[in-house]
């Protein structure tokens, strides 16, 4: 859950204040609160160009890079009932060498959000986000690789909520929403879409005193359709005159033909169970099922996924972090599905090792490895990519 829900969660749990005058150590101060955090560091890549199958050609490229990450959050509560609050993120990659160089990347987001208490228990939430990503290869390169335009696309997303407190720890909402999501090296897979959500979070104090502990549950649906720029596929068959049932040159693959004026659309579906639970260490996990039905032939799949993380503190102030995603897809047929990735992963099966140590007031050192795994329905050892990562952060809050 980001920082925006949260600060809207907190609104509408809150019940009416009591009658009378706010005591004076109770109200909140008319300020501007902030948070920025920077990332820099350097990291080695075993698979930096993604080479995700054993049949794949070319040998992987091993490569040296330099990544960084820049993050601001801003928060102005003006009135009890009101909160505006925005972020922004700016992430980069540049690699040393000459043949990793179509991975280079840059990506920065920008969100911000309206929260408004409308009565004893209800709230409402305005937010929008726009997401750009810049990548060498995007566009105009010949490369096809599978990391070949990956984060070259353009995302812009607006939803209104509303968040009704069922019981001082239960907060059902519903939300309306649309996105536009543009696809620059291959417009056919740029789509618009509308979307509803529906969502319960439980927050629960456990325990008291020195045994308290904090447990977080969402459960969550999401009902999107698309409308993409491109023409929605037909399957041929025997009796379209001129339509072979195989392709000459790849026998076995089927082959499909586009239906003149008639766009591709797609029915999203997914639902997920999140928790987490903080108590000296943090533990939090989750599972999310994804369909995905088209009236193109072969762009359908289903999606499950299961998610891990724990975080603790370790000998000498240093702090750990375990988190592992196992995914597994299923396709119609082996058909690339575009996701939104983010800026520290990839929508693919992984395992993250991370020590972080504070060194002085906000600065921390950091120590990463990730193993990226291919598809787990038909994993491959050309699919499997290393990461390293060794940098420092650094975090400043306001007062």
């Amino acid at each position: 859950m980001n920082a925006l829900s949260v600060c809207l969660l907190a609104l509408a749990i809150t019940a009416t204040p009591p009658s009378g005058p706010t005591p004076r150590s109770t109200q909140l101060p008319h300020k501007l609160r902030w948070e920025a955090e920077a990332t820099l560091g350097l990291e080695y890549d075993s698979n930096a160009t993604r080479l995700d199958s054993d049949n794949a050609t070319g040998d992987p490229v091993h490569a040296g890079l330099m990544r960084g990450q820049g993050h601001l959050t801003l928060r102005y509560q003006p009135r009890p009932d009101l909160v505006l609050a925005g972020n922004y993120d700016l992430a980069g990659k540049v690699f040393f060498v000459e043949a990793a160089r179509g991975q280079d990347t840059l990506i920065h987001r920008l969100t911000g959000a309206l929260g408004l208490r409308l009565g004893k228990s209800l709230a409402a939430r305005l937010s929008g986000l726009y997401h750009e990503g810049f990548q060498r290869s995007g566009g105009t390169s010949t490369t096809t690789t599978a990391g070949a335009g990956l984060f070259d696309f353009r995302l812009l997303d607006g939803r209104l909520l509303l968040a009704q407190a069922l019981t001082r720890r239960l907060v059902g909402s519903f939300a309306l929403g649309a996105r536009r999501f543009t696809y620059k090296p291959d417009s056919d897979l740029s789509f618009g879409a509308v979307l509803g959500a529906l969502s319960f979070d439980l927050h629960h104090n456990l325990g008291k005193g020195k045994t308290e502990s904090e447990l977080d549950v969402t459960l969550s649906y999401t009902l999107s359709g698309r409308r993409f720029n491109g023409e929605f596929e037909h399957l041929c068959l025997s009796h379209i005159p001129g339509c072979e049932l195989t392709d000459p040159s790849e026998p076995g693959q089927v082959v499909t033909f586009p239906h003149p004026t008639s766009p591709r659309r797609d029915l999203v579906h997914r639902l997920s169970l999140e928790f987490t639970w903080v108590k000296g260490v943090l533990v939090s996990g989750g599972y999310e099922y994804g369909n995905s039905l088209s009236n193109s032939f072969g762009f359908g799949y289903q999606r499950h996924e299961l998610r891990a993380k724990v975080v603790t503190p370790l000998y000498w102030k240093i702090y750990g972090t375990l988190q592992i995603r196992a995914r597994l897809m299923f396709y119609e047929t082996a058909t690339l599905v575009l996701d939104n990735p983010g800026f520290e992963e990839e929508n693919r099966s992984h395992a993250l090792f991370q020590l972080e140590r504070e060194v002085y007031k906000g600065l921390r050192l950091v120590l990463r490895y990730t193993l990226f795994v291919g598809d787990l329905t038909s994993p491959e050892a050309a699919g499997l990519r290393h990461l390293v990562f060794a940098g420092c952060s650094y975090r400043y809050r306001s007062r």
